[in-house]
């Protein structure tokens, strides 16, 4: 199963990309999970197979959507890797 983009989420798939195709899921969630990203960095997902599921909203916009996506990146991998 690839990435697959539904009406109001995404997930993730098996073929190795989501994290890079994707990057909100970071790395360390399984091919099942899902979520979606809000606007500058904002973001939520869960992974049913390990039972974690991870939200961030901030308090405002960023002007810079690099580091908004890196933040989201690191933050979402962080997550993931605390019950794996």
């Amino acid at each position: 199963m690839t990435a697959t983009r539904l009406a109001a989420l995404v997930v993730a798939g098996d073929d190795g990309q989501h994290a890079l195709r994707y990057a909100s899921f970071g790395e360390g969630n399984s091919p099942s999970a899902f979520g979606h990203a809000g606007v500058h960095g904002q973001i939520g997902w869960a992974d049913p197979a390990t039972g974690v599921s991870f939200a961030y909203a901030q308090n405002g916009m960023s002007s810079d959507l690099v580091q908004a996506g890196r933040r989201a990146f690191i933050l979402s991998t962080h997550a993931a890797g605390l019950f794996s």
